[in-house]
């Protein structure tokens, strides 16, 4: 992943463990307009009594920087902290701290979720014994705004809030879940995969959960086949099998396997390997196919989705023309990264980024 220059550099220490964890561990009672004016002195201040209601959240300020945070880096160095201040602090916030601290930007500024921090966000989110305020959100929109540059630390609170509304949605689902019949699981998948993309995007839900959904389709595709009455069992094999070469190819990535992307796939995996290519370089074709199908998948007009098609339908034909090609990987590489770029923005890029292995 490429580092910003001149600021925190691409990995972020905005939310080191140990700022995150002394800060919480000590529970301060600053309130958030106070905390406004003061925030860097908060850590030395004395403890004033309030009253129960009055608790929150200390002032983000101090977690994210402060006196006993890190300072904004000079160098392309970001300082840590010292990560054994606060022992005592409660798990949740050190798995909080620990994804923040994992966050990155690329060359272009976007903040990148990987799969490690995004379900370390969601973790340490749930953990807590009870959602953030909106005082405590705007003050660490506010914390945050005097350490990073730029649009840097909207991306992040925009971060935190999103997961907040997703985590909060999620326990608001399965609380209202009833024990219902095992041919609704995949329905039940189907709307959790929806409720990642609404409440998260196309292009965090995909970098975060591509995986574990593919599995979660395989497995009940498995399932399914398994418990079919109507099947010898040379058909269940050969059905098993033809199943455990789509999870291979990538086919459980995408939404359903009797679609045209499916198809499409399987004959591009196919014919690779007929022509003897290497996996580095199925991967790479395969992470663009990927890539392309959550992107479509996320378009939601009819309108717009018929022409998302005309122009996919020519982007595939001038690439099949390349893989079929005499040329070598690299230069097929090379192609096929032009082609994309000729046809899509930055967010088809993003999203077959998301799929890449190399």
């Amino acid at each position: 992943m490429a580092m910003l220059p001149g600021t925190w550099t691409g990995r972020i220490a905005l939310a080191a463990v140990a700022g995150l964890a002394v800060g919480f561990a000590a529970w301060m009672f600053l309130p958030g307009e106070e905390a406004r004016r003061a925030a860097p002195a908060v850590a030395d201040e004395p403890k004033t009594e309030r009253k129960a209601e009055d608790r929150s959240w200390p002032a983000f300020d101090v977690l994210l920087g402060g006196e006993r945070g890190p300072a904004r880096p000079e160098s392309g160095d970001s300082p840590r902290p010292d990560r054994e201040k606060a022992p005592d602090a409660p798990r949740a916030i050190l798995v909080l701290g620990q994804a923040l601290d994992r966050l990155a930007f690329d060359e272009h500024g976007k903040l990148v979720v990987d799969k490690a921090a995004g379900q370390a966000l969601e973790e340490a989110l749930a953990g807590l014994e009870r959602p953030l305020t909106e005082r405590e959100l705007d003050d660490m929109a506010l914390a945050l705004r005097r350490r990073l540059d730029g649009a840097a630390a909207e991306q992040v609170i925009d971060l935190v809030r999103d997961y907040q509304a997703y985590t909060q949605a999620l326990a608001a689902r399965e609380a209202r879940s009833r024990p219902r019949a095992a041919g609704s699981a995949r329905t039940r998948f189907d709307e959790l995969v929806a409720l990642r993309r609404r409440h998260l995007g196309a292009d965090v839900a995909t970098r975060v959960y591509a995986d574990e959904e593919a599995y979660r389709r395989f497995v009940l595709e498995r399932q399914r086949i398994a418990s079919r009455t109507d099947l010898s069992q040379q058909q269940r094999v050969a059905l098993q099998t033809a199943l455990q070469d789509d999870l291979l190819r990538g086919v459980m990535h995408l939404r359903g396997r009797d679609t045209p992307e499916a198809r499409q796939l399987r004959s591009e995996m196919r014919m690779l390997r007929e022509q003897g290519a290497s996996q580095a370089f199925r991967d790479f074709v395969r992470s663009q196919a990927l890539g392309l199908a959550a992107a479509g998948d996320a378009i939601e007009s009819e309108e717009d989705r018929a022409a998302w098609q005309r122009q996919l339908a020519l982007y595939r034909s001038e690439r099949q023309a390349i893989l079929e090609a005499g040329l070598t990987e690299a230069d097929k590489r090379e192609q096929l990264e032009a082609l994309l770029g000729r046809y899509f923005g930055e967010r088809e890029r993003s999203l077959a980024e998301a799929f890449r292995e190399d």
